[in-house]
């Protein structure tokens, strides 16, 4: 199975390194929605998420991790009670963002922590995003099976939940905290968020990313972080925020970074539309984010050579996608439509490879390769004339080529 077209759509739509992630894990992803879809050619599936939204939307949601349970990184708990009570005054509403956020064990133990921290809750909101709707739909049920507690100390579990069936079930006062949404990482709605969570948990998603879609979230989230709030992230991600002027907390192991290493004084927190200005602003989702420091993503030209090198091995459907997804983004260049025309005219659409060339050619009228490709599809679909008229044309670029 050739994973790069996959691979390629992964990367499009989520911003995911699949290097980093590994080929094999891809080709789990996509094995699993071939079987649940009883489809044996990666063909015909590549052809399906290319057609159908829905279906690319499923294969973006399973290339997600959702290995987690309660209270996996117990470090960061103490850091974040620490600097809530900091914050605290009397229109003090504390608001924390925790992306991605799975299948709801990692807000939940957010909200459980804190409580039996001795933090007054009652005020408090966790927003809980995540790209897999199947996740969003398991968190908001809050039914937990014995996998999502782990450790010898279960003590919460009699407390916060209720067992049914071989299952347990979240008690409501601790569910209602926390507000569920889907969201993309490549498409975080950053400006709706001004300077408005007051700890931003994003753990072990960005390892994954690629570097300019890890700089793109990253950037977001600093920006829709309160001046004086904290960023969690994985023990693998620590070297990412010290890329970005951020310093450590002082609690160890809890993999906190703050924009600020002053000491910050006592104060009551002025109203979001008055804050002061982040250090970072919104990055929109369309616009590629600079990174000079590493390497920068594949350009235009790179995507049309690889697909070019797809088609020259046979792989038609494969370099289709890349073509097609370089179309949608507003490619539009002699170069695309001829391969477009080569794709289709080797699996025999000939009407459609007929108009791929055409279009070739009313961008550049010398191309040289559409024009040969089109003077022996001209025979074939039986258009003598345009046949003829094509084969002059050919004969004065490259006469000694006839």
């Amino acid at each position: 199975m050739h994973l790069q077209p996959f691979e390629f759509l992964l990367h499009e739509k989520m911003g995911l390194d699949c290097q980093t992630l590994g080929s094999h894990v891809v080709l789990r992803f996509v094995q699993q929605r071939m079987a649940e879809l009883e489809i044996d050619s990666s063909n015909d599936y590549l052809n399906l998420c290319h057609t159908n939204p829905d279906e690319l939307k499923l294969l973006v949601s399973s290339a997600t991790v959702q290995e987690t349970w309660f209270f996996r990184d117990k470090g960061s708990l103490p850091a974040l009670h620490a600097a809530l009570l900091k914050l605290t005054a009397s229109s003090f509403a504390p608001r924390i963002l925790s992306f991605p956020c799975s299948t709801g064990e990692e807000p939940f133990s957010i909200v459980m922590g804190l409580d039996l921290l001795g933090f007054d809750i009652s005020s408090l909101r966790v927003d809980a995003w995540d790209i897999n709707p199947r996740a969003i739909d398991a968190a908001n049920a809050s039914l937990y099976g014995k996998n999502s507690f782990r450790g010898s100390d279960l003590g919460y579990r009699s407390r916060y939940f209720s067992e049914e069936e071989n299952h347990f079930r979240l008690s409501s006062s601790i569910r209602e905290k926390a507000h569920f949404r889907l969201a993309n990482a490549t498409e975080l709605p950053a400006a709706d968020f001004r300077s408005c969570f007051h700890a931003v948990f994003c753990r072990n998603l960005l390892i994954y990313l690629s570097p300019a879609s890890q700089d793109r979230v990253l950037r977001n989230l600093l920006f829709m972080l309160h001046p004086e709030g904290i960023l969690f992230v994985g023990s693998s991600e620590t070297s990412i925020p010290l890329n970005y002027g951020l310093y450590p907390v002082p609690e160890k192991m809890s993999f906190g970074f703050k924009q600020s290493k002053a000491e910050v004084p006592k104060r009551k927190p002025l109203p979001i539309a008055l804050r002061v200005t982040p250090l970072y602003e919104p990055v929109p989702p369309a616009r590629a984010i600079p990174v000079p420091v590493r390497p920068a993503p594949l350009t235009t030209q790179e995507y049309l050579t690889r697909a070019s090198q797809l088609a020259n091995s046979g792989q038609f459907q494969e370099a289709e996608t890349i073509c097609r997804s370089l179309l949608a983004k507003g490619v539009n260049t002699p170069e695309l439509w001829n391969l477009l025309g080569l794709t289709a005219d080797a699996r025999d659409r000939k009407e459609e490879a007929w108009k791929s060339y055409r279009k070739a050619l009313y961008l550049d009228p010398s191309n040289y390769e559409a024009l040969a490709q089109i003077t022996s599809l001209a025979h074939v679909l039986g258009k003598a004339t345009e046949a003829l008229q094509f084969e002059k044309r050919l004969k004065k670029l490259k006469p000694e080529q006839l």
